[in-house]
């Protein structure tokens, strides 16, 4: 406001007295209009700011954070993962599945299972949990994904009730104590771990001597055309070399029983 006044009085005594130059007249009204402009940016800048850090900073009940890099794509993938345990039950315990899966074959492997503590690794919505704990096994449940956990909560029978455990697991830990299972199991789970030789160094702590570890996975050439994509696909001969590593040894290695996936049964010397 005081310079509209100091403007007011100049104009006035440049008309009265013309004592003041108009070239100074128009600097002053060039300095106003500067200062003006810039304190507008200013303020656009700080509220511009401000916003992004209110966005940045808010954190959703699912726990995803939402970042100013993050594209549409990739949170639509992260809520579709969260919200669609029904929607993926429907595929994964799908009875056609078993025309391929073989369970009761794969299962047979193990041997007698009842009163053995089984480690489901990467359980989804129950498909080998539910059968595991059907033979006596005590079947601890985990998953990276809590709604597939609740889903087989919700699932579980009065009768199954004391013979199945959930476990939320991070990505990069199976979180067993020491030598607490005997078993452990990993169906369609094993090319999803990234740093393996850490995480499965791990497991191998926490099996019981003498325990068998179970990976099912899908082998290269597979009728599978989906889950995973063959570019993620890991050999059988790397999953063998890579469980070596972390102190397992070979106790069967099957090509044949499953058209789509091998199944290799480790042990913990």
């Amino acid at each position: 406001m005081k310079h509209f006044l100091w403007f007011s009085r100049v104009l006035q005594t440049t008309m009265k007295h013309k004592k003041v130059s108009i070239f100074v007249v128009m600097k002053r009204v060039e300095d106003i209009f500067c200062f003006w402009k810039s304190t507008c940016v200013i303020i656009v800048f700080l509220s511009v700011s401000c916003g992004r850090q209110e966005v940045s900073s808010d954190q959703t009940s699912t726990g995803i954070l939402i970042e100013e890099n993050d594209s549409l794509a990739a949170i639509q993938a992260h809520y579709k993962e969260k919200l669609s345990a029904k929607e993926f039950a429907f595929e994964a315990n799908d009875p056609s599945r078993d025309d391929w899966q073989k369970p009761d074959s794969v299962l047979a492997l193990l041997g007698d299972v009842s009163d053995k503590t089984i480690l489901d690794l990467g359980a989804g919505t129950g498909y080998f949990t539910f059968k595991l704990a059907e033979k006596g096994a005590n079947v601890i449940a985990a998953d990276v994904v809590e709604n597939y956990l609740n889903f087989i909560n919700a699932e579980t029978t009065k009768q199954l009730d004391d013979f199945i455990e959930t476990r939320l697991v991070p990505y990069d830990s199976p979180l067993l104590e020491k030598e607490e299972v005997d078993i452990v199991l990993l169906v369609n789970t094993y090319y999803q771990i990234s740093d393996r030789k850490s995480y499965f160094k791990q497991v191998f702590e926490g099996m019981k001597k003498g325990g068998v570890l179970c990976v099912v996975d899908t082998k290269l050439e597979s009728c599978l055309e989906e889950n995973p994509e063959a570019i993620d696909r890991v050999p059988y001969i790397q999953v063998i070399k890579e469980l070596n590593e972390c102190g397992f040894v070979s106790e069967q290695i099957n090509l044949q029983l499953l058209d789509c996936q091998y199944v290799i049964l480790m042990k913990k010397p």
